[in-house]
């Protein structure tokens, strides 16, 4: 069982979005709810798939939206460098989470078995989560090895920007991959 669409011929950040049925928006629009005990709370947030004109989630007065081309803005270049592969897209509930994992070109060898880094980017539209960047290595059996790098962004303040900040220092975690494959090569050896 795979999740999501296979993006794997796409080569623009809108062929991911399209590909894997990600191109819409959120938007955020002031609520009031009433809490089980009958108050009103007030200064809450509605994050709203604009496509659908559905709700996504409630969120706090801080929430700061990551739109889905936010992810595609930061791996597209990348893509067309052929850095980094597209592999899966997609959402879950009604776009509730969604997510985008790519491959890296080159790989790695780990006792005769071809090795790459994965990179999947998640986001929580609803407010349950954070938006996440996880580095991990892939055998091409498809086996995860454990996951060298994850990070996690709260949905306030400048989240595009943190995410950026990271993503741009991404190479330090390549260079971190390649370490891992000769520690798991030396490993396999005794």
């Amino acid at each position: 069982n795979k999740f999501g669409s296979e993006i794997s011929t796409a080569k623009t950040g809108q062929e991911i979005l399209e590909q894997g049925g990600l191109d819409w928006t959120v938007r955020l629009e002031t609520c009031e709810r009433v809490s089980p005990s009958g108050n009103v709370v007030a200064g809450c947030k509605a994050v709203v798939r604009e496509d659908m004109n559905a709700e996504l989630g409630i969120v706090g007065k801080r929430y700061a939206v990551y739109q889905n081309d936010s992810v595609t803005e930061l791996i597209a270049p990348l893509i067309e460098a052929e850095v980094l592969a597209a592999l899966r897209a997609g959402a879950f509930d009604l776009g509730q989470r969604s997510f985008v994992s790519c491959k890296s070109t080159s790989s790695g060898q780990v006792n005769g078995t071809e090795v790459n880094m994965q990179v999947v980017f998640s986001s929580a539209h609803d407010g349950s989560g954070s938006v996440s960047l996880q580095v991990m290595p892939v055998r091409s059996d498809g086996a995860c090895l454990p996951v060298l790098s994850v990070y996690k962004f709260r949905h306030t303040g400048n989240v595009a920007g943190r995410v950026k900040t990271i993503f741009d220092k991404l190479d330090l975690s390549t260079g971190q991959f390649l370490a891992t494959m000769k520690q798991y090569e030396d490993m396999a050896r005794m």
